[in-house]
């Protein structure tokens, strides 16, 4: 009965984390001035303006959305969500009128959803298509600590615990969110600086969740600032 309550704990966690972490880009998301890294580590900054939803786009329902943007050469570019893929999201280098022309032909890069992290408006590409070469986009204005540089764990929640909670609730389930670069893999797990932190079970969703189910003492909590790390990425969550 016990092990089943946890393992409840661990899927609700994770359902959380996916609503608030994970959660498909909205269409106005894209509006604004975005960095978008290309092979090679070439940058550039990508303004998007406007945004059409179905069915007041080009070729009516086809499209979820569009966004219509240009890089600082002036080139045209879009993201675009089809209808038929409402999971992943598509950019293009091309104006409306080509990819009328082009179709499902059009050279693009693939963002998949699950590779958009709301929370600091950022992305991954899963798949391009030649001649485009884009590799990732973080939206200018995104929280510091959502670079991968030094590989901050990008949230943990919960971010605070008191001892109060703890005496009522001793098992608490904690969602450790990296990145992905460098992503989790089999094996890892979070380790918290505190001996009155001791995780019980831990999962690992994806390459970038690990849910852990931990014992927290509320008699050897200390007030201040905890370390979590995975590997070698660092997080903190604050004792009060």
């Amino acid at each position: 009965m016990k092990k089943r309550a946890l393992v409840l704990m661990a899927a609700c966690a994770v359902l959380f984390a996916a609503g608030q972490v994970f959660a498909a880009p909205l269409p106005n998301d894209w509006v604004g001035t975005w960095v978008l890294t290309y092979s090679g580590n070439v940058t550039d900054n990508v303004t998007f303006t406007d945004v059409c939803v179905k069915p007041d786009c080009p070729q009516g329902n086809y499209w979820e959305y569009i966004a219509h943007g240009k890089k600082s050469d002036n080139t045209t570019v879009q993201i675009r969500k089809i209808q038929f893929g409402p999971t992943q999201n598509f950019y293009y280098e091309l104006d409306d009128a080509a990819i009328v022309v082009c179709g499902q032909n059009c050279p693009s890069a693939t963002i998949p959803d699950s590779d958009y992290v709301s929370i600091c408006n950022s992305f991954t590409v899963s798949a391009v298509t030649a001649p485009i070469t884009l590799v990732s986009g973080k939206k200018n204005g995104s929280p510091d600590n959502c670079s991968d540089d030094n590989c901050t764990l990008q949230k943990i929640i919960p971010a605070k615990v008191s001892k109060l909670l703890a005496f009522v609730q001793p098992i608490m389930p904690f969602i450790i969110i990296g990145s992905g670069d460098p992503a989790f893999v089999r094996g890892d797990k979070a380790a918290f600086d505190s001996d009155a932190i001791k995780p019980l079970i831990q999962l690992r969703i994806g390459k970038k969740i690990i849910i852990a189910i931990a014992f927290v003492n509320p008699f050897a909590l200390a007030a201040g600032d905890v370390e979590v790390s995975v590997n070698k990425c660092l997080g903190t969550i604050t004792v009060k």
